[in-house]
């Protein structure tokens, strides 16, 4: 529980901008990750 607060405590000082990247970067590969089921999903029945 120590982390948790030490990261909240970082959050209120407005030093995020270490933070943000890494949600970013997370969410653009969910997005890929996404993207690339949906792909093999539509070319599944092509290949069989």
């Amino acid at each position: 529980m120590k982390l948790f607060n030490w990261i909240f405590a970082k959050k209120q000082k407005q030093e995020t901008s270490q933070l943000e990247p890494v949600f970013e970067s997370h969410e653009v590969r969910a997005k890929r990750y996404d993207d690339f089921i949906v792909y093999m999903d539509r070319h599944r029945n092509e290949w069989g």
